[in-house]
């Protein structure tokens, strides 16, 4: 009965012992937001000379995108659809979205031959980031 009682004394103390050392093992998660390196003034500079002379473009291109997608809509919600103007809608959709990921391969090419990286000063290149653009 004894020994039964070390043996499982024991074995509990080895389990909570492993434990503590397991945490210790293991590596502190730290957002990706603290280990950036900050970016220098000039390079901020040339990272938002980029980032400016692209979004007009970029804001343009959404535009165009949403009007076409509204009048998409309206042709399929029409009560006779017009299928050969749907067909049209739909290659200038695809043109339209492919415009604008070249621009958007166009503008990282550039970042990259300024020894620059995306996102490297709190600013996000996708959609969610930038000011909805000026309709009308």
């Amino acid at each position: 009965m004894i020994k039964k009682n070390i043996i499982a004394t024991l074995s509990v103390m080895t389990a909570l012992s492993s434990f503590s050392f397991a945490e210790q093992a293991v590596p502190v998660q730290v957002p990706a937001k603290q280990i950036q390196k900050t970016i220098s003034a000039e390079n901020k500079k040339l990272y938002e000379q980029i980032y400016s002379k692209y979004e007009d473009k970029f804001n343009k291109l959404d535009v165009s995108l949403l009007e076409n997608r509204q009048e998409l809509q309206k042709q399929l919600r029409a009560e006779k659809v017009d299928w050969k103007k749907v067909e049209n809608l739909t290659k200038k959709k695809a043109d339209l979205k492919a415009q604008k990921e070249l621009l958007g391969y166009q503008m990282r090419a550039e970042m990259k031959d300024n020894n620059l990286r995306a996102g490297h000063t709190g600013k996000n290149l996708h959609r969610g980031s930038r000011p909805a653009p000026q309709r009308g």
